[in-house]
């Protein structure tokens, strides 16, 4: 088989819309495999994964195939993956590695800290990564306090096959997504295609081993542009290079000329002792074009 063979057909449809195959070759299979986690996640042959996304995910096939394969761990895969059962199968099968969702870290907090399923307390877990959704700082703060364990935050997509935005527990900064992982690069342009500078938002840009081929689809021509993968996130980049995420870049709240992003919100929201979760969107308003609207559980 020819590393630039087709070795796997992965579909996204973004966060809506037709579905779209991309087409990922072997090279980029043992690419993921070579990029976050040897720099970021450091496991060992000893480690034992679980986590609750599906393998027909890429967040999923990497977490609980590729990256334990790499190194000759062990994965467990459950038929059911809710926070309960994860809760329940960490300690029981020793697990020390998890891949979920921040949501999904956060419903499990107050039961991890009864169970003590963390290294830190005694039990096996040892390493958390959350991806798939943005990472609110309370949510981080929540889990850490809970457990002991620092949140190894990430972006990936289906089109980059893996996380190429990142940072390690040492390096981990709450509100920041990291800073592009070895291997990739990564800026924040504007609407012409031109790097903003620190502090502004703009599009999320990334350039790496791996990159987006979608499977005879005319939209290939708007996810990549000028040697760019265009992620369809509106990001903006601090000082120090991380990477801060604001919105979806079509779902970004312009209100009387503001942007506002949507998570910022979230954020704000989630850090009242009585809000267990929530959700911001934008709405019509005739004189400001925008208001923020927000759904609270």
């Amino acid at each position: 088989t020819a590393a630039d063979d087709t070795c796997l057909l992965a579909f996204t449809s973004g966060t809506t819309g037709q579905p779209k195959a991309t087409m990922h070759f072997h090279r980029d299979v043992m690419a993921s495999c070579a990029c976050f986690p040897p720099h970021v996640l450091r496991a060992t042959a000893d480690d034992v994964f679980i986590g609750s996304p599906p393998l027909a995910f890429t967040f999923g096939l990497g977490g609980l195939t590729l990256f334990p394969m790499s190194v000759g761990a062990s994965t467990v895969l459950l038929e059911k993956a809710s926070p309960d059962h994860l809760l329940d199968a960490i300690p029981a099968v020793g697990a020390t590695v998890l891949f979920t969702a921040p949501t999904s870290f956060r419903a499990m907090a107050a039961r991890a800290r009864q169970l003590a399923i963390a290294a830190p307390q005694g039990g096996s877990l040892r390493k958390c990564v959350s991806a798939g959704e943005a990472l609110p700082a309370a949510t981080r703060t929540l889990w850490r306090d809970a457990t002991g364990i620092e949140l190894i935050d990430g972006i990936g997509s289906t089109e980059m096959l893996h996380i190429f935005i990142s940072a390690d527990e040492a390096h981990a900064r709450a509100g920041a997504t990291g800073i592009a992982i070895p291997g990739y690069r990564a800026c924040v342009l504007d609407d012409d295609g031109n790097p903003l500078p620190a502090g502004q938002i703009g599009r999320l840009a990334v350039k790496g081993p791996t990159g987006c081929r979608y499977l005879d689809d005319a939209r290939q021509a708007k996810y990549v542009a000028g040697g760019w993968n265009l992620t369809g996130d509106a990001y903006l980049q601090d000082a120090d290079g991380y990477f801060h995420y604001q919105s979806r870049t079509d779902d970004m709240i312009v209100s009387a000329g503001y942007n506002i992003g949507a998570p910022e919100v979230e954020e704000a929201l989630l850090a009242h002792a009585a809000v267990a979760e929530c959700a911001v969107i934008g709405i019509a308003d005739e004189q400001r074009g925008q208001i923020v609207k927000a759904f609270v559980v």
